[in-house]
């Protein structure tokens, strides 16, 4: 018996399908959600997720750490003033003993500083030549005073073996001041987002946690110091702000040198991802 086609039969038929059809899509749904939720291996996915997390959160501090440099200001005298503070937290230099440390460098300057150009008084009227022998002997004072500052920052900071607890030092020390990041950073929702997406590996296991740690750490360290370099090269006239000028830059703690440190964190970061993925 063939039924014949009309509209009714049609909107039977359909609905008749979509009836038939519904077990399958449930099925079908099930196992797609089933296959969304199943957990990756660890390897794949935390491996991915915290090495790039990680060096997002760095790449950010570099953000705000330019901010900070573009908009901090402050005087010569507060920056001198506060200069000593360092020494005694790096426990180089003992409060008492600052001032014979002062008396020391004024000393050397004084004996190292060459003497002024001479020109007769006739002979300044010829500008351009007093200008140049003024900038020559600028030039040579500076010279010198950079010797006298390299000498001090091997006396005062390079007799020491480095770590990342030192930097830390410095690192605070900067943020006590409010010349560091860190207040930027921990108000910054980009920078915090990011530190929650890792938060739960911080508990995974007590290496990996120490790890991320040394990471966020060491970042703190390479953008604070290097806020401190560009606040001491302001000032680089003085021989106190060269003498720390000197000393971040050539010492186990320049930018430079901390950067290579992050990027051997992350190597050790990937090593015990491997290890914990085998065991």
């Amino acid at each position: 018996m063939i039924i014949p086609s009309t509209p009714q039969n049609g909107i039977v038929i359909t609905i008749i399908g979509v009836v038939v059809s519904i077990p399958f899509f449930i099925k079908a749904y099930r196992l797609y959600k089933r296959q969304r939720v199943m957990p990756q291996p660890l390897e794949e996915s935390v491996h991915l997720n915290l090495i790039g997390t990680l060096t997002a959160m760095h790449r950010r501090l570099i953000e705000l750490q330019k901010e900070k440099a573009a908009y901090t200001k402050f005087s010569f005298e507060v920056f001198k003033k506060v200069l000593p503070t360092l020494a005694y937290r790096l426990d180089k230099v003992e409060e008492e003993e600052w001032s014979k440390f002062e008396d020391d460098i004024k000393s050397k300057i004084r004996q190292a500083i060459p003497p002024k150009p001479y020109m007769s008084i006739r002979g300044r009227f010829n500008f351009k030549k007093w200008a140049r022998l003024n900038a020559q002997w600028k030039e040579r004072v500076y010279l010198r005073a950079s010797s006298i500052a390299r000498k001090a920052k091997d006396e005062l900071f390079n007799a020491k073996d480095w770590a990342l607890a030192d930097g830390m030092k410095i690192a605070e020390w900067a943020d006590g001041y409010g010349w560091g990041i860190k207040e930027l950073r921990d108000n910054d929702p980009q920078w915090e987002g990011l530190y929650e997406s890792i938060d739960n590996h911080l508990r995974i296991d007590d290496v990996l946690g120490g790890l991320i740690k040394d990471h966020i750490d060491a970042s703190h360290v390479y953008n604070n110091i290097t806020l401190m370099v560009h606040f001491s090269d302001e000032f680089k006239d003085d021989i106190y702000s060269l003498i720390l000028y000197e000393a971040l830059i050539g010492s186990p703690m320049s930018p430079e040198q901390v950067d290579m440190g992050l990027n051997e964190i992350l190597g050790k970061i990937e090593k015990r991802l491997k290890e914990m993925a085998d065991e």
